[in-house]
This record gives structure tokens, sequence and C-alpha cells, in this order.
């Protein structure tokens, strides 16, 4: 049936007047709760706000208001009978579930013969009154109960839940004693935001805090939004503010499986760390060669050289800071390792830059990063033996034996790392 338009509203053909009639007993109900039931008809009640003065952005806000109206025909169909367990959930995030379920269950329902009984324009926007005949209104059988919807939600690896609709999820989950659902709500959060939930070292974790770290530290007190905050988690792996803020957020909401889950993330370094550094002949061996100001550097020794990070590949420049190296000309050398080292963060480059720092004599900062190279990669050639020679340098004698040890299991250790290593045992 044509919807008659007169001006910024529309009204009904008289003979659907019964609809307008249902319409009038229910409007106030309506406009409270945005749903009611009358005369044979799911009405419901839709907004929309108006973003600009455009033609364009008025005809979207009517679509809008009108999708508004649609979802909460949908969301009641699908919520019949569900009302009693739903009641049964606390309610810090019983509403933000069903919205969750709604949006994730309730495809299946079908509205046929909708009606666009009223509309109209008012200063917060588009508004709008829809019907639908009760008779017309489909639904596939779903879940009968919440629990097995939570489980339908978890187990169904075709679903793509969003990361904020699986901290819900989750909670439910929990609530219920489901077991067995951690990695799903894992799974369904952002890609790097994953290893740190798992305790795994973050794919160009140190690179992220190069390029990141100003602009967080410029905005970190706005954002708010938990989005946002796993957004920056993710810019900034393993930072304590950040995931002091997640989880805070999630226990204000009432989620606190997650937030427990957050909060056993070990962070590896504050954002404030970074503009001191509380060890006296660290600060004065990395001004002297310098690298005070380094990000990374600095990232390192705040974590005692186990940052955890994956290596990012090696640069022809890591070949160049080698030769020279193997050359022998260490002064030579430092600038060379320290451009491949900015170049490319990884178990080489630290590596070297540790054994020639070493060899300048800046030997505690030299055992840092030769440790951090072996934290990487727990078989490197030569990380091992270098961290041994520093701490052997440094008069750490039992430090030293420990990690000649390590270099001398390595299946993949050198003559020349064995022999060194011999040579710490052997004293």
């Amino acid at each position: 049936m044509p919807v008659i338009m007169t001006g910024i509203s529309t009204s009904l053909a008289d003979d659907l007047a019964p609809l307008k009639d249902a319409l009038e007993a229910k409007r106030g109900e309506l406009v409270a709760g945005g749903i009611a039931r009358g005369g044979g008809w799911i009405l419901a009640y839709g907004r929309a706000r108006i973003l600009s003065d455009s033609s364009a952005s008025h005809r979207a806000a009517t679509a809008k208001a009108r999708l508004d109206a649609v979802g909460s025909i949908q969301r009641h169909v699908f919520l019949q009978g569900l009302d009693q367990q739903l009641s049964a959930l606390p309610q810090v995030w019983r509403g933000r579930f069903t919205d969750v379920l709604t949006r994730n269950l309730s495809g299946e329902i079908t509205l046929r013969g909708g009606q666009v009984i009223e509309s109209g324009e008012d200063k917060d926007g588009a508004w709008m009154f829809y019907g639908v005949p009760e008779v017309n209104v489909t639904s596939n059988a779903g879940p009968a109960s919440i629990r097995e919807s939570v489980q339908l939600l978890i187990g169904d690896t075709k679903n793509i839940l969003s990361s904020e609709d699986a901290d819900y999820i989750y909670e439910a989950a929990a609530h219920y004693g489901l077991p067995d659902t951690r990695l799903a709500w894992v799974q369904a959060q952002p890609e790097l935001l994953r290893p740190q939930l798992l305790g795994k070292p973050a794919s160009g974790g140190i690179r992220f805090w190069v390029e990141n770290r100003a602009q967080i530290e410029a905005i970190i007190t706005e954002i708010t939004d938990p989005v946002d905050i796993k957004k920056a988690m993710m810019a900034l792996p393993y930072c304590k503010e950040l995931i002091d803020r997640l989880s805070a957020d999630l226990r204000e909401r009432g989620l606190t499986q997650a937030a427990r889950e957050v909060t056993s993330i070990h962070p590896a370094v504050p954002l404030s760390a970074l503009h001191r550094l509380d060890d006296e002949d660290l600060s004065r061996e990395a001004g002297e060669a310098g690298l005070a100001e380094d990000c990374v550097i600095r990232l390192l020794i705040f974590t005692d050289g186990q940052y955890p990070t994956v290596g990012e590949s090696p640069t022809a420049a890591y070949e160049h800071a080698m030769a020279q190296y193997r050359s022998g000309d260490m002064t030579a050398a430092l600038p060379l390792c320290v451009a491949a080292f900015r170049e490319s963060y990884n178990a080489d480059t630290i590596n070297v830059l540790g054994a020639v720092l070493r060899r300048c004599g800046y030997v505690r900062l030299g055992a840092v990063l030769c440790r951090q190279a072996l934290f990487m990669d727990p078989e490197h050639p030569y990380a091992a033996i270098n961290t041994a020679l520093c701490y052997e340098a440094l008069a750490r004698d039992q430090d030293a034996v420990s990690y000649a040890r390590r270099a001398l299991s390595n299946a993949k250790a050198d003559a020349w790392a064995r022999e060194e290593a011999q040579k710490i045992l052997a004293q």
C-alpha cells in the first residue's frame, strides 16, 4: 500500500486506518519503550540524528530511523521467551549483552508487509513509527536459552564477533560456567593484541614503540573508549598504563572475567619510564655512547634486556656493520652498528651492537643488549657468549659461567664462541 507524503510527515491511506488506530492507542508506550503490540501488529518507534542541513543528510536520517524501528522489532521477536533468563544475569552488563545477542543471532527473522505509519523531524532528529503484521513475522528456530546462545556464538568458527562483543560473550560464558572459552575470546581480539593476552612476543613490538610512543603520550588522557584503548595497546605492546586502563574499563562495565585476563598481561614498561633512567652507570654509558635519547635503548634498559618482541628481518646495513666489526676497528664499527640496529630490530643487530659496546668499554649497556638478543633468539650463535663476556668484564663470575654454559649447549655456536666459553669455565 503506498504511503501518502504530507510535508515532512507521512501518514497511511484510509484502508489501513486500523493500524493508525493502534498507533494512537500505543503512542505513549512506543515513545517510552520503542516497541508495542496492538491490533494484530508489532509497532516500533525509531530515531536518528540529522548530521547536517543537506537533503542527503535528512534522507539518511529518515532511513536510519526506519532501521532503528525495524531493529527494535527484530530484537523484540528474538528475545521472546528469554526475558526471564536475561533478568537473572547481572544488571551491570545485561543490557549490553542483550544487544550483542540480538545483533549476532537475530538475522534469521523475516519481517514482511512492514508499513511506515508516521515519520517526521523535530529538534532532536528524524523519527518514525513503523508496523509489521504479526502474521507476517517468521523466525527460524533459534537458541532455546541464553546458555545455548552463548555456546553457539563461541563454538561457531564462521561467526565473526567484534572484540567488544566477545568481551560480553566471554563474561556470560564465565557466568554459566562454560569451559574452554578463553581461546575463542582471545581469537576475537585484534590480531596484534592476541600475543599479549597469550604471553607471547608481539611482532614488531619495538618498532611500534619507536613510531607511536610520542603520539600515544600526547593523547593518553583522552583515550577512554575500549576500542581505542585496544588500538593503543597494539601500538604500544605491553604498556603498563594502557593495560591498567583497559582492565579498569572492563571492571567498570562489570566484565570481570575479561578484566582478569587483561590484568594478567605482564607489563614490560610504563610510558613514564622512558623519560628517566634510574641506573646511573647505564645512564652514563648510554650518554657517552650517544644513545641516551634512543627510545629503544631506554626500553631495553628498563626491561633489563627482556622486552617481548619478534625480530624484524635484517637488512644490508647489518652486513656492513658486521664487516667493520670483524675488521677490529670498534670506533668505526659503532656508528654502523647503531645504524643497522635502528634500521632493523632483531637479534643479530642487537647482539652485534651489544658486542661493540662491550669492546668500546660500555660493558653494562652491552650486557643489556646481548641479553635482549638472546631473549629474542635463545639459539643465537653469539648472544650467549657475548653476554658471558660482558659479565666476565664486570667481574660477575657466576653470571659469566652460567651464560658460558648456555653458549656451549647451543648447537649453533661456532668454534670461536665455544673457545671463549671454555676459557671462562676454565678460570
